[in-house]
């Protein structure tokens, strides 16, 4: 069965962050352990409860009693189990929002782990700054504050949207077209896309490019030519702004003074 071990800071008990490892091999388990002992310990988030699992039954009898978890570590293939894939699709069914990362040997898996909108796929063995990144990236989007939001008019009706539900925003001639979690149809508004800019915090949007602008938050894989963004839209990124991406998505990811990879881009 599985073990709990709990870190937390007592003021803030009720809103701690749910963190699960599964995976049939105590070598790594207690690696990803470690490095998320580290992350608490450099970004100073004690509020932090973590679960480990051995094996998948486990895993999967626990989310079927509870269903409860914000970031999961998943080993992609336990030998005579349920696998990690077909496990994640079941976790979906009872926790749609919870951030799966797969840990794995098999990069065969990579492309079908999409299906289940996989955070991360991690080689063995794990890197501290990979598991610094993960637990940042889903603490960071966990305790954004839900009611910061902007508002601005969509022809003759005022509209009011939280930051957390955009996700990139792209000019069209003298329109501006704002991509949104709620709605499958952007959102046309006739303002200058850099006064929309100084709009919106600079902490989470930023320029990838003259016509487009990107919620930090979404970014799923970042190269010095595009981005990828969590519903697997792929952004351009220009050599203009290339380097006020990168810093402000590194200080938004970042856990202490650990960067988070991007020095090898």
């Amino acid at each position: 069965m599985f073990r709990v071990v709990l870190f937390y800071n007592e003021s803030r008990r009720g809103s701690s962050i749910h963190i699960l490892i599964c995976d049939d091999e105590l070598l790594y388990q207690s690696a990803i352990q470690s490095a998320i002992k580290k992350w608490t310990k450099v970004s100073q988030h004690q509020d932090i409860q973590l679960s480990i699992f051995s094996s998948s039954e486990d895993l999967l009898e626990y989310f079927n009693q509870k269903s409860d978890g914000d970031l999961l570590f998943l080993d992609i293939k336990m030998p005579n189990e349920i696998s990690g894939l077909d496990l994640a699709k079941r976790i979906r069914t009872l926790n749609s929002d919870i951030a799966i990362v797969f840990v794995t040997n098999y990069d065969e898996y990579v492309y079908e782990g999409y299906t289940v909108n996989a955070l991360r796929f991690l080689s063995k063995p794990v890197t501290d700054d990979d598991i610094f990144f993960c637990c940042s990236y889903v603490y960071n989007r966990l305790t954004s504050k839900p009611d910061n939001c902007i508002s601005l008019f969509s022809g003759s009706v005022r509209i009011t949207l939280e930051y957390s539900k955009i996700l990139f925003i792209e000019a069209q001639s003298h329109s501006q077209y704002i991509h949104t979690l709620i709605s499958e149809e952007p959102i046309k508004v006739n303002i200058k896309l850099s006064d929309l800019m100084e709009m919106l915090p600079e902490k989470l949007f930023v320029f990838s490019h003259r016509s487009y602008i990107v919620n930090i938050t979404y970014i799923r894989f970042l190269t010095r030519s595009r981005i990828v963004l969590s519903n697997n839209t792929e952004i351009p990124v220009s050599r203009t702004y290339a380097n006020k991406l990168y810093n402000t998505f590194d200080n938004y990811f970042r856990g202490g003074t650990i960067r988070h990879g991007l020095d090898n881009i």
